[in-house]
Protein backbone atom coordinates (compact mmCIF):
# COMPACT_ATOMS: atom_id res chain seq x y z
CA UNK A 1 0.00 0.00 0.00
CA UNK A 2 1.12 3.04 -0.78
CA UNK A 3 2.03 5.90 1.79
CA UNK A 4 -1.18 8.24 1.72
CA UNK A 5 0.89 11.12 2.64
CA UNK A 6 2.71 10.95 -0.55
CA UNK A 7 -0.78 11.63 -2.84
CA UNK A 8 -2.04 14.94 -3.09
CA UNK A 9 -5.48 13.67 -3.30
CA UNK A 10 -7.99 13.88 -1.29
CA UNK A 11 -10.59 11.77 -2.70
CA UNK A 12 -8.23 8.56 -2.92
CA UNK A 13 -7.39 8.85 0.91
CA UNK A 14 -7.83 5.49 3.01
CA UNK A 15 -10.79 6.77 4.99
CA UNK A 16 -9.53 4.59 8.37
CA UNK A 17 -6.15 6.56 8.07
CA UNK A 18 -7.78 9.92 7.38
CA UNK A 19 -9.72 8.84 11.07
CA UNK A 20 -6.93 7.54 13.18
CA UNK A 21 -3.11 8.79 11.87
CA UNK A 22 -1.43 11.56 14.25
CA UNK A 23 -0.27 12.58 10.58
CA UNK A 24 -3.59 12.92 9.11
CA UNK A 25 -4.48 16.07 10.03
CA UNK A 26 -1.95 18.38 9.29
CA UNK A 27 -2.26 16.40 5.61
CA UNK A 28 -5.99 17.34 5.66
CA UNK A 29 -5.01 21.22 6.03
CA UNK A 30 -2.22 21.16 3.00
CA UNK A 31 -4.68 19.43 0.47
CA UNK A 32 -8.12 20.95 1.40
CA UNK A 33 -6.14 24.54 0.40
CA UNK A 34 -5.24 22.79 -2.87
CA UNK A 35 -8.35 21.13 -3.37
CA UNK A 36 -10.13 22.71 -6.58
CA UNK A 37 -13.61 21.65 -5.98
CA UNK A 38 -15.67 20.29 -3.26
CA UNK A 39 -18.18 17.24 -3.77
CA UNK A 40 -20.06 14.70 -1.26
CA UNK A 41 -17.59 12.19 -1.58
CA UNK A 42 -14.82 14.69 0.15
CA UNK A 43 -17.15 16.20 2.26
CA UNK A 44 -18.23 12.53 3.48
CA UNK A 45 -14.64 11.28 3.90
CA UNK A 46 -13.54 14.14 6.32
CA UNK A 47 -17.02 14.13 8.30
CA UNK A 48 -16.36 10.45 8.89
CA UNK A 49 -12.69 11.12 10.02
CA UNK A 50 -14.12 14.39 11.93
CA UNK A 51 -16.41 12.26 13.87
CA UNK A 52 -14.60 9.26 14.42
CA UNK A 53 -11.74 11.55 15.88
CA UNK A 54 -14.24 13.24 18.11
CA UNK A 55 -16.20 10.42 19.74
CA UNK A 56 -12.67 8.09 19.76
CA UNK A 57 -10.62 11.43 22.54
CA UNK A 58 -14.46 11.30 24.09
CA UNK A 59 -14.09 7.45 24.78
CA UNK A 60 -10.68 7.78 26.13
CA UNK A 61 -10.78 10.85 27.70
CA UNK A 62 -7.23 12.52 25.92
CA UNK A 63 -6.03 15.53 27.19
CA UNK A 64 -6.92 19.17 26.11
CA UNK A 65 -4.36 19.20 23.25
CA UNK A 66 -6.19 16.16 21.09
CA UNK A 67 -9.29 18.25 21.50
CA UNK A 68 -7.63 21.58 20.63
CA UNK A 69 -6.05 20.04 17.47
CA UNK A 70 -9.02 18.66 16.04
CA UNK A 71 -10.79 21.63 17.02
CA UNK A 72 -8.68 24.23 15.09
CA UNK A 73 -8.44 21.44 12.00
CA UNK A 74 -12.25 21.36 11.69
CA UNK A 75 -12.34 24.99 12.01
CA UNK A 76 -9.66 25.97 9.31
CA UNK A 77 -11.90 23.39 6.91
CA UNK A 78 -14.79 24.99 7.56
CA UNK A 79 -13.54 28.85 7.06
CA UNK A 80 -16.37 30.93 6.14
CA UNK A 81 -14.55 31.29 2.58
CA UNK A 82 -15.83 27.70 1.92
CA UNK A 83 -19.24 27.69 3.72
CA UNK A 84 -21.24 28.56 0.92
CA UNK A 85 -19.92 25.50 -1.12
CA UNK A 86 -19.76 22.95 1.77
CA UNK A 87 -23.79 24.03 2.47
CA UNK A 88 -24.75 23.84 -1.36
CA UNK A 89 -23.50 20.06 -0.87
CA UNK A 90 -26.44 17.18 -0.16
CA UNK A 91 -25.50 17.86 3.04
CA UNK A 92 -24.66 21.51 4.54
CA UNK A 93 -21.60 20.29 6.00
CA UNK A 94 -20.72 23.86 7.04
CA UNK A 95 -23.27 23.83 9.74
CA UNK A 96 -22.75 20.16 10.49
CA UNK A 97 -18.93 20.93 11.21
CA UNK A 98 -19.81 23.80 13.34
CA UNK A 99 -22.37 21.45 15.57
CA UNK A 100 -19.02 19.54 16.11
CA UNK A 101 -16.61 22.70 16.62
CA UNK A 102 -19.22 23.75 19.15
CA UNK A 103 -19.20 20.42 21.25
CA UNK A 104 -15.46 20.60 21.13
CA UNK A 105 -15.28 24.03 22.49
CA UNK A 106 -17.54 23.34 25.02
CA UNK A 107 -15.49 19.82 26.31
CA UNK A 108 -12.41 22.17 26.27
CA UNK A 109 -14.11 24.51 28.68
CA UNK A 110 -15.53 21.82 30.89
CA UNK A 111 -11.87 20.32 30.73
CA UNK A 112 -10.45 23.94 32.02
CA UNK A 113 -12.84 25.00 34.43
CA UNK A 114 -12.02 24.53 38.41
CA UNK A 115 -14.49 21.40 39.44
CA UNK A 116 -17.69 23.27 41.00
CA UNK A 117 -18.10 23.26 44.20
CA UNK A 118 -21.30 21.59 43.39
CA UNK A 119 -19.44 18.63 42.50
CA UNK A 120 -17.12 18.69 44.90
CA UNK A 121 -19.88 18.49 48.17
CA UNK A 122 -21.86 16.11 46.34
CA UNK A 123 -22.67 13.65 48.48
CA UNK A 124 -20.91 10.13 48.08
CA UNK A 125 -18.70 11.53 45.50
CA UNK A 126 -15.45 11.05 48.03
CA UNK A 127 -16.83 8.12 49.42
CA UNK A 128 -16.87 6.78 45.45
CA UNK A 129 -13.27 7.88 45.03
CA UNK A 130 -11.96 6.47 47.79
CA UNK A 131 -13.04 3.10 47.42
CA UNK A 132 -12.01 3.14 43.52
CA UNK A 133 -8.78 4.07 44.27
CA UNK A 134 -7.99 1.47 46.96
CA UNK A 135 -8.30 -0.95 43.78
CA UNK A 136 -7.56 1.03 40.70
CA UNK A 137 -10.77 -0.20 39.31
CA UNK A 138 -13.87 -1.95 40.75
CA UNK A 139 -17.16 -3.46 39.31
CA UNK A 140 -20.13 -0.91 39.49
CA UNK A 141 -22.05 -3.55 41.42
CA UNK A 142 -19.61 -4.15 44.26
CA UNK A 143 -19.10 -0.60 44.56
CA UNK A 144 -22.94 -0.41 45.18
CA UNK A 145 -22.41 -3.06 47.71
CA UNK A 146 -19.36 -0.96 49.49
CA UNK A 147 -21.79 1.66 50.25
CA UNK A 148 -24.31 2.34 52.81
CA UNK A 149 -27.92 0.81 51.91
CA UNK A 150 -29.46 3.88 51.61
CA UNK A 151 -27.41 4.70 48.33
CA UNK A 152 -29.66 2.90 45.65
CA UNK A 153 -28.63 1.95 42.33
CA UNK A 154 -30.23 4.50 39.86
CA UNK A 155 -28.59 7.20 42.43
CA UNK A 156 -25.24 5.60 42.08
CA UNK A 157 -25.84 5.79 38.35
CA UNK A 158 -26.56 9.63 38.54
CA UNK A 159 -23.89 10.48 40.49
CA UNK A 160 -21.25 8.24 38.46
CA UNK A 161 -22.63 10.61 35.40
CA UNK A 162 -22.30 13.64 37.20
CA UNK A 163 -18.00 12.40 37.96
CA UNK A 164 -17.78 11.33 34.22
CA UNK A 165 -18.61 14.03 33.15
CA UNK A 166 -16.30 15.92 35.39
CA UNK A 167 -13.52 13.22 34.36
CA UNK A 168 -13.76 12.17 37.97
CA UNK A 169 -14.09 8.38 36.92
CA UNK A 170 -14.21 6.85 33.90
CA UNK A 171 -16.77 3.90 33.21
CA UNK A 172 -16.16 0.89 30.88
CA UNK A 173 -18.28 -2.58 29.85
CA UNK A 174 -16.34 -6.00 29.80
CA UNK A 175 -19.37 -8.72 28.42
CA UNK A 176 -22.16 -8.03 30.72
CA UNK A 177 -19.90 -5.91 33.54
CA UNK A 178 -19.82 -2.79 34.60
CA UNK A 179 -16.28 -1.30 35.71
CA UNK A 180 -15.39 2.24 37.03
CA UNK A 181 -12.00 4.01 37.15
CA UNK A 182 -11.04 6.81 37.86
CA UNK A 183 -10.22 9.76 35.47
CA UNK A 184 -7.87 11.94 34.20
CA UNK A 185 -8.75 14.63 37.06
CA UNK A 186 -9.50 12.36 40.04
CA UNK A 187 -6.49 13.44 41.79
CA UNK A 188 -7.53 17.47 41.96
CA UNK A 189 -10.38 16.03 44.43
CA UNK A 190 -8.53 13.33 45.91
CA UNK A 191 -5.62 16.51 46.97
CA UNK A 192 -8.60 18.10 48.20
CA UNK A 193 -10.22 15.85 50.52
CA UNK A 194 -6.34 15.66 51.93
CA UNK A 195 -5.88 11.88 50.62
CA UNK A 196 -2.06 10.90 49.06
CA UNK A 197 -2.32 9.96 45.72
CA UNK A 198 -1.99 6.25 45.34
CA UNK A 199 0.90 4.81 43.29
CA UNK A 200 -0.27 4.21 39.54
CA UNK A 201 -1.06 0.51 38.40
CA UNK A 202 2.42 1.03 36.18
CA UNK A 203 4.25 1.47 39.02
CA UNK A 204 2.64 -0.62 41.41
CA UNK A 205 3.78 -3.62 38.64
CA UNK A 206 7.10 -2.43 38.84
CA UNK A 207 7.29 -3.27 42.48
CA UNK A 208 6.10 -6.14 42.10
CA UNK A 209 8.20 -7.23 39.21
CA UNK A 210 10.99 -6.27 41.42
CA UNK A 211 10.38 -8.54 44.20
CA UNK A 212 9.74 -11.30 41.90
CA UNK A 213 13.41 -10.68 40.50
CA UNK A 214 14.87 -10.61 44.20
CA UNK A 215 13.24 -13.57 45.39
CA UNK A 216 14.76 -15.34 41.67
CA UNK A 217 18.05 -14.55 43.02
CA UNK A 218 17.33 -15.62 46.51
CA UNK A 219 16.12 -19.40 45.02
CA UNK A 220 20.01 -18.94 43.14
CA UNK A 221 21.77 -18.53 46.08
CA UNK A 222 19.47 -20.91 48.04
CA UNK A 223 20.42 -23.43 45.40
CA UNK A 224 23.89 -23.50 45.27
CA UNK A 225 24.00 -23.72 49.02
CA UNK A 226 22.03 -26.50 48.73
CA UNK A 227 25.27 -27.94 46.49
CA UNK A 228 28.13 -26.90 48.12
CA UNK A 229 26.46 -28.88 51.72
CA UNK A 230 26.73 -32.20 52.71
CA UNK A 231 23.50 -33.49 52.27
CA UNK A 232 21.22 -36.21 52.54
CA UNK A 233 19.17 -38.30 50.00
CA UNK A 234 16.62 -40.05 51.65
CA UNK A 235 14.36 -42.98 50.03
CA UNK A 236 11.13 -43.65 51.34
CA UNK A 237 10.42 -47.39 50.64
CA UNK A 238 6.75 -48.63 50.68
CA UNK A 239 5.56 -50.19 54.03
CA UNK A 240 7.01 -53.51 53.91
CA UNK A 241 4.42 -56.76 53.84
CA UNK A 242 6.28 -58.51 56.74
CA UNK A 243 5.74 -56.19 59.05
CA UNK A 244 9.70 -55.08 59.07
CA UNK A 245 10.93 -51.64 60.47
CA UNK A 246 14.20 -50.22 60.22
CA UNK A 247 15.76 -48.52 63.08
CA UNK A 248 15.45 -45.19 63.45
CA UNK A 249 18.63 -43.53 62.64
CA UNK A 250 20.22 -40.20 65.01
CA UNK A 251 19.35 -38.39 61.56
CA UNK A 252 15.79 -38.96 62.18
CA UNK A 253 15.94 -39.05 65.95
CA UNK A 254 16.81 -34.97 65.49
CA UNK A 255 13.66 -34.50 63.21
CA UNK A 256 11.96 -36.14 65.79
CA UNK A 257 11.07 -39.21 64.22
CA UNK A 258 9.67 -40.65 60.91
CA UNK A 259 7.53 -38.47 58.91
CA UNK A 260 3.26 -39.10 59.47
CA UNK A 261 2.82 -42.26 57.30
CA UNK A 262 5.88 -43.37 56.30
CA UNK A 263 6.49 -46.87 58.20
CA UNK A 264 9.94 -47.68 56.92
CA UNK A 265 13.12 -46.20 55.14
CA UNK A 266 16.36 -46.12 54.14
CA UNK A 267 18.98 -43.84 54.63
CA UNK A 268 22.36 -43.18 52.40
CA UNK A 269 24.67 -40.59 53.07
CA UNK A 270 26.40 -38.66 50.54
CA UNK A 271 29.42 -36.19 51.67
CA UNK A 272 30.70 -33.53 49.32
CA UNK A 273 34.09 -33.45 48.59
CA UNK A 274 36.82 -31.88 50.39
CA UNK A 275 34.83 -32.83 54.13
CA UNK A 276 35.25 -35.96 56.20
Amino acid sequence: MSDPLLSRDLRFADPTWLSKDPAALAWILEVVDELPEWDDHVAALLDFAFRMRLARLLRTHAGDGEFRKLNRTIRRVAHPIREKKLNALDVPYAVRWQVLVDLLEDRLAVMNREIPELVRSRRWVREILERIRHGQEVSQRDLLRSLPEEVEEANLSRILTLMEGWELVIRHRRKKEKFVSLGPRANELLEAYGLPELPSRAELEAKVTGLENKVAELERKIAGLEKANIGEVIRVNPPLDSGQQYKKTDSWQRYGGLPPGVQSCQVSYRVASGHS
